[in-house]
Formats: structure tokens, sequence, C-alpha cells
């Protein structure tokens, strides 16, 4: 092998990597180019072949590079094997963060397809989830603070997919259901305890502004066009919608109300909400006796 000469662009073929790399591995001396004795051009042995290959195995188990130039790792070594079991938790968390990710596209696909084959669905359903909310706009204002701004560049960053919404004050749409002069109360981003698997300790540690607990939740689409005044039409249409559950004998609403946005190309003339309604049975007198 040592006795093969390659230049620059050849040896970057056969190995795939940019010859930009090459430079930057020769300016740090990682490997030496020499002059091939046919034709006295300046080439590449195998030695510098076999030196990037061990060099690309060792960055695939995420060794720096000043580790993976050390002389101090090797197979069968116990500070390889730890190297590995460190790759090893990554990849499981990145594993984690994908199911989910998985299950997340799964609900949104659900979800499209029950609103496409009935516009008004609402249902109730079981979900016995803990959510945390961190608020980044307050009545539409951005709210100037860095360390907010940070936490939420961190969660929307590592969330699988970032779950941006709205908190709705639950009066407008319950006890004052003729109500139209509220406005959301905040927005910001959404994460449920099922994500904090798959967030890093960092990220798990962010300070929420409110928690809540869906445990029962009519759960239902609200579509409506962007030239309508969207604080009037957004509590008319969850009323319409709640009117449609005809679940007012049995249910009532349990705490504030939040509404997910749900993606639209950019030209398009309407909005799509997912509305997350907290529920609980109402108590008879008989029960409460």
């Amino acid at each position: 092998m040592e006795n093969n000469y390659y230049q620059r662009s050849k040896l970057a073929n056969v190995l795939g990597i940019s010859k930009e790399t090459l430079r930057y591995y020769e300016d740090k001396h990682i490997i030496e180019p020499k002059r091939d004795p046919s034709n006295g051009y300046r080439a590449y042995d195998g030695y510098d072949c076999q030196t990037l290959i061990y060099l690309r195995m060792l960055r695939a188990y995420d060794y720096s590079l000043e580790d993976a130039t050390s002389a101090k790792i090797s197979f069968g070594d116990k500070a390889f094997e730890e190297k590995l079991q460190q790759k090893i938790a990554r990849t499981e968390v990145e594993i984690r963060k994908l199911k989910r990710e998985m299950q997340l596209l799964e609900d949104l696909q659900t979800l499209s397809q029950a609103w496409r084959e009935n516009r008004f669905f609402i249902r109730v359903e079981e979900w016995n989830e803990e959510v945390f909310f961190l608020e980044q706009l307050h009545g539409w204002l951005p709210i100037v603070d860095e360390e907010r701004n940070h936490s939420v560049k961190l969660l929307t960053a590592e969330l699988p997919i970032s779950f941006y919404g709205m908190v709705l004050d639950r009066k407008a749409c319950g006890d004052q259901i003729l109500s139209s002069d509220c406005n959301a109360d905040s927005s910001g981003i959404f994460w449920r305890t099922s994500d904090c698997d798959v967030l890093p300790e960092s990220v798990r540690n962010i300070k929420w502004d409110r928690k809540f607990r869906w445990k029962t939740v009519l759960h239902g689409v609200l579509q409506f066009s962007r030239d309508d005044p969207e604080e009037l039409i957004v509590f008319r249409k969850i009323r319409e919608l709640l009117s449609n559950a005809d679940l007012a004998q049995d249910y009532e609403i349990s705490s504030d109300i939040a509404v997910r946005i749900l993606p639209v190309s950019l030209p398009s003339a309407e909005e799509f909400l997912e509305v997350i309604i907290p529920i609980e049975k109402k108590i008879t007198e008989g029960e409460s006796e």
C-alpha cells in the first residue's frame, strides 16, 4: 500500500472527502504530501491513505481531532470502550427522539384525516399528560428577555416538533360564552412530560411559566380565514365546536384552553388551529353527597 501514490483530487475521490479537508489535515500536519517518484508530482502515499481511513473511523465514534491523532486510542483499550459507551448513550437518546417524532407525525396525520372526513370533528380523549408552557408573546407583544429568548431557542432546537400555540382564557368559552372581548392570554412553546426523555438536562431544567394537567380533553380543529378578526373568530369557532360536541350536560371546562397552530402553505388564505379543551365531568348534587 505504501508504494501507491495519490494526487489530491484522486485521494479525495477514493475516500469520499473534499480537497479542502485534505488541505486542512495538511495544515494540521496529520498527513504530509510527498513527491511521486514516477513523475515528481506532489502526492500522498499509502500511509497517508491509511491514516485518513483510521481518522474517519475515530471521528465517527465522536473522537475529537486532537484525541484521534494523539496515539492514545486503540481497539481493546478501556478508554476506547468508555468512548463507545458514551456514543451508545447519545445514540439511544437519538432513537428515542426519532420515535417521539414519529409518534407526533402520526398523531398529526390522524388529526388531518379526521378533520378531512368531518370538518366539525371534535371528540373526548383521555390524554393524562402534564404539559409545560413557556411564554414568548403576551397580547401579541414580544417579551424582551434574553434568558427567555435563549430558552425558546433551546426548546425549538431540541424538541422533535415544536408545539407553538396560545393559551386562551377559559371564561371566554365557558362561563362568559357570549364574551367577544377576550384576547389570548399568551403565545409560546408547549412541551409534554413525554418530550422530556429526548431533551438534554440543560433543556429539561428550563423554567416554565405555566404547567397544565391534561387528563380528559375535548380535541378538535378550527378552520378560519386570515381576513377574519382573529380574536373574535377563534372564540366563535370554539363555541361552535362546543355546541357540536353536545357535551354541555356532562362536562365543564376545567382549565384554560390551548390552541396549536397547524401547518399551511404560506400563500394560503386559510388558517387551522388544533384545539385542546381540558374538561371534567360535572358533579351533580346527588353525586356530591
